[in-house]
C-alpha cells in the first residue's frame, strides 16, 4: 500500500494506515511536524500547522499556508510591500508601507509609524515655549 485514502499515513514497514497528528489533514508521519495539510482553521507552515503564522509571515486564506511577507515587514497581511503592519528594524512604517523616512511633515512615533500629530504636538511646544520667552523678555 502506498497511500492512504482520506487521511494518514503507510511507514515502510507497514501496509496499514496509520492516523495523522490531529493538527494535520493529510500527512507523512504521525508527527506535528509531518503536516502536508492542515485540520480546518489551521495554516501550514514548514510541516507544521498553526493557528498563527509566524512574524514575517501571513496566513493566506486561499492555499491555508503561511507565506513570506516582504522583506522590510516584520508583520503584514500580504505579499507586497504596501501591506505591512508593522515594519523591521531600521525602517518607518507609512500607510503600510516600510521606508526609511517620514514624509516631509510627518515624524515617528514611538512605535515607528508616520504621524502627523507627532509633528502638530511639536509645534505646540514649539509655539508655548515662544509665547512664554516673549512674555519673560516684555516683563
Amino acid at each position: 500500500m502506498d497511500s492512504c485514502p482520506g487521511t494518514g499515513y503507510v511507514t515502510f514497514m507497514s501496509t496499514t494506515c496509520l492516523p495523522c497528528h490531529q493538527t494535520c489533514r493529510t500527512c507523512i508521519n504521525q508527527t506535528s511536524s509531518g503536516c502536508v495539510t492542515c485540520a480546518d482553521g489551521l495554516y501550514l507552515q514548514n510541516n507544521l500547522c498553526r493557528y498563527v503564522c509566524s512574524p514575517g509571515m501571513y496566513p493566506n486564506t486561499v492555499s491555508m499556508t503561511c507565506l513570506t511577507c516582504d522583506n522590510k515587514c516584520q508583520f503584514c497581511f500580504g505579499s507586497t510591500v504596501d501591506n505591512c503592519t508593522q515594519c523591521q528594524t531600521g525602517y518607518v512604517l507609512d500607510n503600510f508601507t516600510c521606508t526609511t523616512s517620514c514624509p516631509t511633515g510627518q515624524t515617528p512615533n514611538n512605535y515607528s509609524v508616520c504621524d502627523i500629530a507627532t509633528t502638530f504636538e511639536r509645534l505646540i511646544k514649539i509655539s508655548s515655549f515662544m509665547i512664554l520667552l516673549i512674555v519673560w523678555i516684555i516683563i
